[in-house]
């Protein structure tokens, strides 16, 4: 009896060791969820780093995978479009996570153009943790919609825990730090200002945006957000002061017949890139509408006389 109490004894205290120690497999398991699928589209939660260090913050990222013709769309766009969304109910140790947008692509969509995202993306997330150095349980439901010629609204649900301990990279660091570097920095510390933003009238303004640098720019180009009910194109860039001072005139289209909404004093989301500098800035649109050149007024009134006012079939 006594031989069959120790051998119970010692198997009880390593039952008990083995419990605290972590599990190997688990250790060196990377820190992402499963891929979750609908139709060619491909969704992950990724971390950063393999577990919470000393910081008050942990680096996450969405990462889509989209077959071809599949897109998702970006926060500040048309009303054509529904951006990811995310929902953190049921996490522990986690405040907030801010979902960023790195800058996005002009899709064509039909006769439209809407900005957002294709093939590969990570959205990268800052989690706000609780309690700094301890354990984290990621609880994430993620609402997005994925259009190609058809538009399908997904939901995917993402369980991760990233554990306390040292905070080495994993290996989605790098793909995560790829995408923060497409997010859009403030003007000033890219040497860039925002001079003017002003918009025409009419169911087809222009808006003008000028931007200052203090060294030329080299190939400058401007992504716009606004209001639902406009759409924003490719602009026309002109360079002048020998390249520091950069006029963008962004062919500009209501697509909402009735609706009486203009541009004047409406809030932009405005994206200036060139050669590696991203600058990004929330302007408001001048009051004071962009003065239409006799040509325009001449289109207005041909469309006007076209059947159904020259809408497009």
């Amino acid at each position: 009896m006594k031989f069959i109490r120790l051998n119970t004894a010692v198997l009880s205290i390593i039952a008990l060791a083995m419990a605290a120690s972590p599990d190997p497999a688990k250790a060196t398991e990377p820190p992402a969820t499963p891929w979750e699928k609908s139709a060619d589209i491909s969704v992950r939660l990724v971390s950063a780093s393999h577990a919470v260090g000393a910081e008050d913050t942990l680096d996450l990222g969405l990462h889509f995978k989209l077959g071809p013709g599949w897109r998702i769309y970006w926060e500040n766009t048309t009303g054509y479009s529904f951006h990811p969304r995310i929902d953190t109910s049921g996490s522990q140790n986690v405040a907030s996570l801010n979902l960023l947008w790195p800058v996005p692509t002009r899709i064509p969509v039909y006769e439209h153009i809407t900005l957002g995202y294709t093939r590969e993306v990570v959205l990268p997330i800052i989690a706000k943790l609780v309690e700094p150095g301890k354990a984290a349980r990621l609880r994430v439901k993620v609402i997005y919609l994925a259009c190609s010629e058809i538009c399908i609204p997904s939901t995917a649900n993402f369980d991760l825990d990233i554990p306390a301990g040292d905070p080495k990279p994993s290996e989605f660091a790098q793909l995560i730090n790829q995408y923060r570097g497409e997010i859009p920095n403030n003007p000033s510390s890219q040497g860039v200002k925002f001079d003017l933003v002003q918009g025409g009238t009419g169911k087809r303004p222009t808006l003008k945006v000028v931007a200052i640098s203090n060294e030329p720019f080299s190939a400058p180009d401007l992504v716009v957000g606004g209001p639902e009910s406009f759409e924003f194109s490719q602009p026309k860039v002109t360079l002048t002061e020998g390249g520091r001072k950069a006029t963008f005139e962004v062919p500009t289209v209501m697509i909402d017949d009735f609706d009486p909404e203009h541009l004047q004093g409406k809030e932009l989301t405005i994206i200036l890139s060139d050669s590696g500098r991203i600058a990004g800035q929330i302007l408001t649109v001048s009051k004071e509408p962009l003065a239409r050149s006799p040509w325009a007024k001449l289109v207005d009134f041909v469309r006007g006389l076209l059947p159904n006012n020259g809408a497009e079939s």
